[in-house]
């Protein structure tokens, strides 16, 4: 049954024919943002025989959709129904079990043709492929029961995880294989590892730790650069050179030379 929504706006008072009036807003906004779901489907249900707006089993056994036993009152949005006037948003009457077939019956918001329209929308809660997806119809014809209903997912709603991470639903987290090469992953935090004295591992921070006289100290989180009073070594050109006095050493074309 659809649902019925009343808006009062109040008009000019030179307005005709009156000051106020009760505009009626039938299924305006029911038509098109529907309730979620629970589940929808990823593959087409068992075997079954439908009825006006009532799906019943061919045969005895409990109902899955999407990777997940459905549970009597859920949402079902069947959107790979045997045919596409099949398809729609139901609600599990019998979950079906050893002795019973499953039962769905359209849901309220989607039981008459009033209900529906291309546009009309919804998302779906969990389920193994399409946890947190949004579906909604592509195209109707207008007569519910009698023209098929084709459901589509908007671009950018379908996700795959890439290397160091996973997805669940739409959730990304951090695989394991994340470790390795000097880090760990523990409770879902990745970390680095410091095996040796040449790194330090703070809160929010990971530093170059440099032996005291080595000649070098960290400037700017990573950069390494000379101590001021380096008595061996300078920077020149942005290159690394020896210091040397003339009395030692001179320059040729292949280096140093006593």
């Amino acid at each position: 049954m659809a649902r019925t929504f009343f808006a009062q706006v109040v008009l000019p008072t030179n307005a005709s024919p009156s000051a106020s009036h009760a505009i009626r807003f039938d299924k305006f906004l029911s038509k098109h943002a529907k309730d979620s779901v629970a589940l929808a489907t990823a593959a087409a249900l068992p075997a079954y025989s439908r009825s006006a707006n009532t799906i019943t089993a061919s045969a005895n056994g409990a109902l899955t959709v999407d990777g997940v036993a459905v549970s009597t009152g859920d949402r079902i949005l069947v959107k790979d129904g045997a045919a596409a006037i099949d398809n729609g948003i139901y609600t599990v009457t019998a979950t079906g079990g050893v002795g019973a077939p499953y039962v769905l019956d359209r849901a309220t918001d989607f039981d008459e043709s009033a209900d529906v329209a291309k546009g009309c929308r919804t998302i779906a809660q969990g389920g193994s492929a399409n946890a947190g997806k949004i579906f909604y119809i592509s195209a109707f014809a207008g007569s519910l029961n009698s023209d098929g209903i084709t459901f589509s997912s908007p671009a950018g709603t379908s996700y795959t995880a890439s290397t160091g991470v996973t997805l669940s639903g739409s959730d990304f987290q951090l695989a394991s294989s994340s470790a390795g090469a000097g880090l760990t992953f523990a409770a879902g935090v990745l970390d680095v590892v410091a095996a040796d004295t040449s790194l330090t591992v703070g809160a929010n921070n990971v530093g170059v730790n440099l032996a005291a006289g080595s000649g070098l100290q960290v400037s700017s989180g990573l950069k390494i650069q000379l101590e001021a009073a380096n008595p061996t070594l300078a920077v020149v050109s942005s290159e690394l050179g020896l210091k040397f006095d003339s009395n030692s050493f001179t320059k040729g074309s292949s280096g140093l030379a006593l």
